[in-house]
């Protein structure tokens, strides 16, 4: 496994080679990615396999209590400040039947959890890392189960909007299919439930995909890279045999095949040895086999590798899955572990290795004389908070909090956004009465007591103390 600079290399591409999405992965390379859920499990893999992973996978539901939500994301913090040079993973559920919760997709559209969105936003702004976000994860599991594609799509498509308009730069948006796992792709009988079963039982040829993914497909501006779960069997009535499994990776293909028609980086985004588990020797083994042969043959830029017992209890231990979660800890038993280990041997898998030291930049931004207005600068955004608004009305879903803040991009209309988290007043400049800041398409100039930022559409703000005013 190669020694790459996992965090310091996505973030570099992101800012210095225009041709890469932010923690786009290079060809050719693979990040190794281990849960779930939390650092522990990435920390029990890299104890047993003497490796350390590139990242670690988290989940959070965005309709969560927000102490519960934030909770998880400060394990993120916690984890990535203890392992420097971690990439986060990040599945946000919607609430679906795999959660198990009923949808929140409509009202997560109408802005009823953009608090949540703001303390998401406020963490990932403060992490230096990049963070990989499964919005919706699993979009297209028992046909839809956060609801039409119309309500997925606006979810999504919602939380990104939210997101950059708070300036968060780091955040690598993944749309991630279930896969094969439940697909209503096969008109035989079992199939139309797995799409997998029932091989041979009805004859009737398949000419077209009735579950197409790009119905779900939240848009170009909106996606970074795809991600599929890859089980190598469907769920849940047993392990199925060997035809049926061979049209399990025949769906598979087919789905890699679509994303990657739409020219979108790919990634596996969820895989364990189901039924199999990682103590059946053989099947156990030939489970990795096929995993690689994936990987080489659709360069597959990360692969998130569940590596757990399954059965230590909860949900996912339930009898009704009928052994499909099994004792998975592919690091624990000494078959799989030799065949992990010789596999990512190979230059094209990528482990952590901590950033190299180097002197902090001066943060980009700047604040009045007073410190009432004070202005941080990331990527192409720029956030201003201005203190003591007492008249302005609060957006709805704000953490309240003394003052307001507005984010304007290089193009665009300015907004409003919310958080608790506001612009520290360290390191930032003072811009002097009259002088002028200019940054990614966006310049500000200080005129009696008042600052005026537009960018290259014309769009902006005016700030005072007292006063927001958006054009």
């Amino acid at each position: 496994m190669v020694r790459l600079l996992a965090l310091a290399s996505l973030v570099a591409l992101a800012t210095a080679a225009p041709a890469y999405a932010v923690g786009e992965v290079p060809a050719g390379k693979t990040l190794v990615v281990i849960g779930q859920s939390g650092i522990e499990r990435a920390d029990a893999f890299a104890a047993e396999t003497g490796t350390d992973p590139a990242g670690a996978m988290w989940y959070a539901g965005l309709y969560e209590e927000p102490e519960a939500f934030e909770g998880v994301l400060d394990q993120i913090d916690a984890a990535v400040a203890s392992h420097p040079g971690l990439v986060v993973d990040l599945g946000v559920s919607f609430g679906a039947v795999s959660t198990p919760s009923p949808s929140y997709a409509a009202a997560i559209a109408a802005g009823n959890f953009d608090d949540r969105i703001a303390l998401l936003a406020e963490h990932l702004a403060e992490l230096p890392t990049v963070a990989y976000l499964r919005l919706g994860y699993e979009f297209d599991l028992l046909g839809g189960q956060y609801g039409p594609p119309a309500v997925y799509k606006a979810a999504y498509r919602h939380i990104v909007d939210e997101l950059r308009a708070a300036g968060v730069a780091n955040a690598s948006f993944v749309w991630h299919s279930a896969g094969a796992f439940w697909r209503a792709t096969d008109p035989s009988l079992l199939a139309a439930g797995t799409g997998t079963l029932a091989q041979g039982v009805s004859d009737a040829p398949v000419d077209i995909d009735p579950q197409p993914i790009d119905a779900f497909y939240p848009g170009d501006e909106y996606v970074d890279a795809f991600g599929i779960s890859y089980w190598q069997d469907s769920c849940c009535f047993g392990r199925s045999g060997e035809a049926a499994r061979a049209v399990y990776e025949q769906r598979t293909r087919e789905i890699l095949d679509q994303a990657r028609a739409m020219g979108l980086p790919l990634r596996i985004s969820e895989a364990t040895p189901v039924y199999v588990g990682a103590d059946s020797e053989e099947e156990s083994v030939e489970w990795l086999d096929k995993t690689f042969a994936l990987i080489e043959e659709y360069d597959i830029g990360a692969w998130n590798l569940i590596s757990i017992d399954w059965q230590e209890g909860g949900f996912f231990a339930a009898p009704f899955w009928n052994g499909y979660w099994p004792d998975a800890r592919i690091h624990h038993f000494r078959e799989t572990r030799e065949r992990f280990l010789a596999g990512v041997a190979d230059d094209r898998y990528v482990q952590r290795t901590p950033p190299a030291e180097r002197a902090p930049e001066p943060t980009p931004g700047f604040r009045t004389a007073s410190g009432a207005i004070r202005c941080h600068s990331k990527a192409a955004h720029l956030r201003c908070d201005v203190r003591r608004v007492e008249s302005t009305p609060r957006r709805r879903g704000c953490v309240p909090r003394r003052g307001r803040s507005v984010v304007v991009s290089s193009r665009g209309k300015a907004r409003s956004v919310c958080g608790r988290r506001a612009v520290a007043a360290a390191g930032l400049p003072v811009l002097r009465r009259g002088s002028a800041w200019h940054r990614g398409g966006v310049r500000c100039r200080s005129r009696e007591a008042k600052v005026k930022c537009r960018n290259r559409s014309g769009h902006g703000f005016t700030l005072g103390r007292g006063l927001v005013q958006r054009f």
